[in-house]
């Protein structure tokens, strides 16, 4: 669909919303949302950056229950996962990285305070959630480590000591979707406070399988939580969270033949090899395959975090922050080549175990110089001990199919050799964090503020690689190599913001910052030895932003608005080729645009939500890109039409839509008994981009889709029951997660060498979905 079509939405949604004006007789104020994205609580419309605050409430209302949901009502975030669940991505104006290997995440996530180093954890650790906080562009220089392009901050319920309340909720929806919730919070004392929260989710695959009449991709997930709150005093408050998760099922995510953007050719050439157990090709969006599927996944995790706050006698406040966590992933995953052949299985499995311990020292406001002058200061450290392994195991196809199409009489040798663990290999990292950091706010009169803070970062790492191959054969995947790594980087991280009050309800704010996100190695095999290939640089950002927050209509209305210009030197890129990934730095880029948040308060039943942002994305310098598919194949500099290697200058990156547009709306109206109905619908936006790897192939653009979610809910007075139908997707919209290239691409004889096109896979979206959900609170 057009962006023609919907700037007719948005402009009828912010014409909707502008027109409250006239009602503000009958309408309620919004409700003050508190945030602590610089380690104080304070109001949101007072914090200098571009942030979005997502209370329980509107959680609630819009069904949101994993942390991925949350790319459906925040602009310019995007969570999602990929053939394996240890590959969850998550990306901020247009930038990220997966989760599957030892890169850093450039949107660094947080639970309770806590650095959660890899992504795929945060998938089953969506509980009992208080609010999200979603703040864009670099957090250097108060935020734990490597929040490069944004932080995504998840505060959970800490007990409370008034009185014993909790829920218990239950959901059932299609695919057999079932969800069972249950919450308590008892006061043991005055001082005293205990939480319990768990959850259980199951439910089937999305996706079909013809080849043997089965789905897949069927979740079944147990997480659970535990508090503590201690309160002595008036001046300390301790809390300790220990919380478990666990997620099984088949793990399976089957990615489409992109039939639309196949030549005819190629499309003829799958027929012509795999015969009837061709790809499914007839529709690249229903979710249904023709595939050989093996999977099985087991994700587990557990972690203990300490947050201590000591107010001292002179008004300074100390607060603690200390975390172990454990996280361990095993998935199997065949066949990968995504026929209907048995060619390769993968066994793989991620086991991470990291310590953090966070000190800070928050003067009270206007502490100094008449009162003139407050600060932040802290000191972090950060532990992670990495493990990763892949074992292949070749399947019953791969000699006579792979290996006989072009040496027929060295099938019975590759036959006799190690089919089972035909290549291992085995990475592990040690690697460590320290930083210390101060940030100061100055008055510089009554209506002017100026903020410096600053960070120095100490990063290193130590890993051994080691990849055994086992059958020769299997030599065109992983390479034998074994070597040992070393990567050390210092950095000096600083932000400067001027903040002017306009108004009581008006802020206007200047803020240039800095980030970086640590170097280090490369952890996944390949079909050729990287050796010294295997270190990348470490990466810099430096943010521009100038914006406005205002209140409006005696406080019916707030307006957020956020231009920023972000360049990226030193850019860590990650590109897929045939069956390899490489981390290398690409690079300069440069992403720049504008983000707006509406919240309007039309009358006292309706309230209106609205959020866009706008992203200009270009390389501004990336000559040694990586080629086409096709393209790859040929010796440097390849041809006029099918270079090798690509030269990005001047193109805009994956992932980085030029529009996203959120907009909700909500009604509500008391029944004559008491009890009350609201009404609630989300619509969302997302203009064309490549979803895919920066070969920035045109066969990995995704078209623009947009997504209707929709809530009806029946409430007691008292909030005691609560009955709700809802539906996602309504219009079941299917749109491409993430593109790549046709695994063996090359030996398949996919590749075309004139333009740099071949087969190209992707991984789509959830279906519609619809169900049924009660809660009883006391």
């Amino acid at each position: 669909m057009k962006f023609t079509h919907s700037k007719h939405l948005l402009s009828l949604a912010i014409s909707s919303a502008l027109s409250c004006g006239a009602l503000i007789a009958q309408a309620q104020q919004l409700e003050e949302v508190v945030v602590t994205a610089q380690k104080r609580v304070e109001s949101i419309q007072g914090v200098p950056i571009s942030i979005m605050a997502v209370t329980d409430a509107k959680l609630e209302q819009a069904g949101i229950d994993s942390a991925d949901d949350l790319t459906r009502i925040v602009p310019n975030l995007r969570i999602n996962r990929q053939a394996q669940a240890s590959a969850t991505s998550i990306r901020m104006r247009g930038v990220g990285s997966d989760g599957n290997n030892a890169i850093d995440p450039s949107v660094a996530p947080f639970i309770d305070g806590v650095y959660i180093a890899r992504g795929g954890a945060i998938l089953s650790s969506f509980l009992d959630v208080a609010s999200v906080e979603i703040l864009r562009g670099p957090q250097g220089t108060l935020f734990g480590r490597n929040a490069t392009t944004g932080a995504v901050q998840i505060n959970t319920h800490a007990p409370q000591f008034d009185e014993l309340s909790g829920e218990v909720f239950a959901e059932y929806g299609n695919f057999d979707a079932r969800r069972l919730r249950g919450i308590v919070n008892v006061p043991v004392s005055e001082s005293f406070a205990l939480r319990f929260a768990a959850t259980a989710d199951q439910r089937d695959g999305y996706y079909h399988n013809r080849l043997d009449d089965k789905d897949y991709g069927d979740r079944d997930a147990t997480t659970a939580r535990a508090s503590a709150r201690w309160q002595p005093s008036d001046s300390l408050d301790w809390a300790v969270r220990v919380d478990y998760a666990d997620m099984q099922g088949d793990g399976a995510l089957p990615p489409e033949v992109a039939s639309d953007a196949g030549p005819a050719r190629f499309i003829d050439a799958i027929g012509s090899v795999f015969g009837p157990l061709s790809p499914s090709i007839d529709d690249a969006y229903d979710g249904t395959v023709n595939q050989r599927i093996v999977g099985d996944l087991d994700d587990s995790q557990w972690g203990i975090s300490s947050d201590l706050n000591w107010d001292l006698q002179s008004d300074y406040r100390v607060r603690w922050i200390g975390s172990y966590r454990s996280w361990e992933n095993e998935q199997l995953d065949g066949d990968v080549v995504f026929t209907g052949m048995d060619f390769l299985n993968r066994l793989s499995f991620y086991d991470t175990e990291s310590t953090s311990q966070e000190i800070q020292l928050i003067s009270p406001e206007g502490a100094f110089f008449d009162g003139r002058m407050d600060f932040v200061a802290g000191a972090y450290y950060f532990q992670e001990d990495y493990a990763i392994g892949e074992n292949l195991n070749l399947g019953a196809s791969f000699c006579p199919v792979l290996i006989g199409g072009s040496l027929p009489d060295s099938v019975p040798l590759c036959q006799s050799l190690a089919q089972t663990d035909a290549t291992v290999q085995r990475f592990d990292q040690d690697a460590e964090s320290m930083a210390v950091f101060l940030e100061t706010k100055w008055k510089l009169s009554d209506t002017l503020e100026l903020t410096l803070g600053g960070r120095y970062t100490e990063d290193s790492k130590e890993a051994s690689f080691d990849q055994q191959v086992a059958n020769p054969f299997a030599g065109s995947l992983r390479a034998p190599e074994q070597d040992a790594y070393r990567f050390e980087d210092e950095q000096f991280t600083y932000r400067v913001v001027l903040s002017w009050f306009v108004t009581e309800d008006t802020m206007l704010f200047a803020n240039y910052s800095t980030g970086y996100k640590s170097g280090g190695i490369n952890s996944s095999g390949s079909a050729q030895p990287l050796f010294e290939r295997r270190l990348f640089d470490s990466e810099q950002v430096d943010d521009i932003e100038l914006g406005i927050k205002t209140t409006l209509l005696d406080g019916l209305m707030q307006v957020n608005a956020t231009a920023y210009r972000m360049e990226i030197d030193e850019f860590q890129d990650r590109a897929f080729q045939d069956a390899s990934f490489i981390v290398t730095n690409a690079g300069s880029l440069r992403q720049q645009g504008l983000e707006l948040e509406l919240k309007a308060a039309a009358t006292e039943h309706l309230t209106l939500d609205l959020a866009f942002a706008y992203l200009d994305s270009e390389f501004t310098d990336f000559k040694g890109a990586t080629p086409l598919p096709g393209c790859a194949v040929l010796p440097s500099p390849g041809t006029p039409s099918c270079p090798n290697p690509q030269d990005h200058t001047g193109r805009a990156a994956p992932f980085s839509p030029e529009w996203e547009i959120n907009a909700g709306i909500a009604y509500t109206r008391d029944f004559s008994n008491g009890m009350y109905w609201t009404a609630s619908a989300n619509w969302q936006y997302v203009d064309d981009f490549i979803a895919g790897g920066t070969e920035l192939s045109r066969q990995a653009v995704n078209d623009a889709y947009e997504l209707v979610d929709a809530r009806f809910t029946v409430a007691s007075a008292d909030d005691t029951w609560t009955f709700s139908i809802y539906g996602q997707n309504l219009t079941d919209e299917r749109y491409a997660e993430y593109n790549f290239t046709q695994v063996l691409g090359g030996a398949l004889g996919l590749l075309d060498t004139s333009n740099g096109d071949t087969v190209y896979r992707h991984y789509v979206s959830a279906p519609r979905t619809y169900g049924v959900s009660v809660k009883y609170a006391f």
